[in-house]
């Protein structure tokens, strides 16, 4: 199991030999999708958060690969909320930033057309999430970006 997710918020106090506490204060924005003739395309994001300086030796972007609450009774619901409990199975690492970083642009590429609930239609995720880590472990992840539960769409 990873750690549970947490919603975000600001961080406590942390001393210096101790796991770094959970990125806050996060934003993701599209900034431009681009399509291209085969049907795939590229979305770019910018993604911003806060940290306290010094704690932190890097931090890891991870997608969300399934929508983890799909269920009727969470249609239209987050995909994902806070300490929501993750298996290995239901993320892919997207890429990791050092610990003097607070905001990164990301390339995310998609596949043909929408083609479910993932976001942007066709990325493959159904959560953006960012976790600290240093040499003592890692931090709750933060849920950066939910896809919505869409019960019984079919696309």
């Amino acid at each position: 199991m990873v750690p549970a997710v947490a919603g975000a918020g600001p961080a406590g106090h942390v001393g210096a030999a101790a796991v770094p506490p959970k990125p806050y204060n996060t934003h993701l924005s599209t900034l431009k999708t681009t399509w291209h003739p085969d049907g795939t395309g590229t979305v770019k994001v910018k993604m911003t958060w806060s940290e306290k300086s010094g704690v932190a030796s890097g931090f890891r972007v991870i997608g969300l690969l399934r929508c983890v609450r799909e269920s009727q009774a969470h249609d239209g619901q987050a995909c994902i909320i806070a300490h929501t409990a993750l298996k290995a199975s239901d993320i892919k690492r997207i890429k990791t930033f050092g610990g003097s970083v607070r905001s990164a642009i990301l390339y995310l590429s998609l596949g043909e057309g929408i083609q479910s609930n993932e976001l942007w239609g066709s990325s493959g995720y159904y959560g953006i999430l960012l976790g600290a880590y240093n040499s003592h472990g890692q931090s709750v992840l933060t849920i950066v970006k939910s896809a919505k539960v869409c019960w019984g769409c079919t696309y």
